[in-house]
């Protein structure tokens, strides 16, 4: 396994990318996978011991690491879909 580190240390040195830590293999993740759920969709299953929550902590600190941009909100300014997909009448001159 230190081998493969080692290798993808050096080839995302040369290539340009991140290394940040991943998920653990974790029971939880085998449980919900079949369902559709992640650890964020917690309040879907209920009460949670404590895999539960090292397991939502190591996916809160993955996706840190990643350091994706917030989300847009979208403006008042802008017209909505519904306001935006609305014909213009036509005038006769």
């Amino acid at each position: 396994m230190r081998r493969v580190s080692d290798a993808l240390t050096q080839l995302s040195k040369r290539v340009g990318f991140r290394i940040i830590p991943g998920l653990g293999e974790r029971v939880i993740y085998r449980e919900l996978f079949p369902t559709g759920l992640t650890m964020i969709d917690a309040k879907e299953f209920g009460a949670m011991g404590l895999g539960h929550v090292a397991s939502r902590q190591e996916l809160r600190e993955m996706m840190a690491a990643l350091q994706l941009p917030e989300p847009a909100q979208p403006s008042d300014s802008q017209p909505s879909e519904s306001q935006a997909a609305e014909p213009t009448p036509d005038i006769a001159a």
